[in-house]
């Protein structure tokens, strides 16, 4: 009679095991992954295709990762039934559409619900400038595959110092001989401020219109003296008189035959003439080298009322 107690009795904690770990089994079945007992079979709808898939995932991240199906945020999925029933399940996946979004320089692959091109860059925080051009236009319905591109027009404003150049100038010089001249002063370039209007597309600057300059300071021309004084052979040096009242430019002179052109200069002053020799001067001595006329002799800068200058050189012009 024992014996048969303790066989009941053993019979009956078996019985409490087994029933212990079939309920285990079966919370496994729903709330575990990866268990043998919960193979199911999904089938997924990727736009018009299906795929058939058996399983051991009741993650629907695991189940995409494990299987290697890639899936975009922006995607829409359904699910007939949640993974973790463990009775299978129909997935849908629905693409969104794939738009080629080439902004300016910038170019992009995007995913977008939106229904107009418009939608689409105010979704993708995309702000347009007054003058910025859209293909195709900002109604336009947004499809698979399209491309959207969007070029930016810009203008601004700057302000740019520049030089301004010199001319030169030539002015005549009683000092130099003729063929002769010297720089009297280099030139200094100037400056000023110039207002450019510049246009741009996608940040390369494509043309510049001058608007307005400021002059700020003068350029310099540089000055060449070139010489006017003939050319001449000396002669002879000492004083000199005036002997005829006329506006000609004459000379009497012993020294040259009548018709020589001389040049007088005041060695004083530096001033000098140009005469024409007259004849002889028939009062010549030493130290009167030449007797002029008084329009030649107030052209050495002295006043015919002297009557004398005490130090003049006497050329023969070539």
């Amino acid at each position: 009679m024992q014996k048969i107690k303790a066989i009941i009795s053993g019979a009956g904690l078996v019985a409490i095991v087994l029933l212990f770990s079939f309920l285990i089994v079966q919370d496994k079945k729903v709330k575990g992954a990866q268990s043998f007992w919960c193979l199911q079979k999904i089938i997924v709808q990727d736009k018009q295709s299906f795929f058939d898939y058996y399983t051991t995932e009741t993650n629907l991240g695991h189940f995409f990762k494990t299987n290697n199906l890639i899936v975009y945020p922006e995607d829409k999925i359904a699910l007939s039934l949640p993974l973790n029933v463990c009775k299978g399940s129909l997935i849908k996946i629905d693409r969104a559409p794939v738009i080629n979004l080439k902004i300016g320089k910038n170019e992009s692959i995007v995913r977008s619900w939106t229904s107009t091109v418009k939608d689409l860059l105010a979704e993708q925080k995309i702000t347009l400038g007054a003058k910025d051009e859209v293909e195709p236009n900002l109604n336009v319905k947004v499809t698979n595959n399209m491309q959207v591109v969007l070029t930016h027009w810009g203008e601004r404003t700057e302000k740019r110092e520049e030089k301004i150049a010199f001319d030169t100038e030539e002015q005549p010089s009683a000092d130099l001989v003729v063929g002769n001249s010297e720089v009297a002063f280099e030139g200094k370039v100037g400056k000023k401020i110039v207002t450019y209007k510049i246009t741009s597309v996608n940040g390369d600057d494509i043309s510049n219109e001058k608007m307005d300059e400021e002059i700020i300071e003068q350029p310099q021309n540089r000055i060449v003296l070139y010489g006017t004084k003939p050319k001449t052979t000396y002669l002879t040096q000492g004083q000199a008189k005036w002997y005829i009242d006329t506006d000609e430019m004459l000379a009497a002179c012993n020294l040259v035959p009548r018709g020589t052109r001389l040049l007088i200069t005041n060695l004083d002053n530096g001033k000098y003439v140009e005469v024409v020799a007259s004849g002889g001067n028939n009062g010549f001595s030493y130290p009167v080298v030449v007797d002029l006329s008084t329009a030649a002799f107030s052209a050495l800068g002295v006043s015919f009322w002297q009557g004398i200058i005490y130090n003049v050189k006497v050329e023969i012009i070539n």
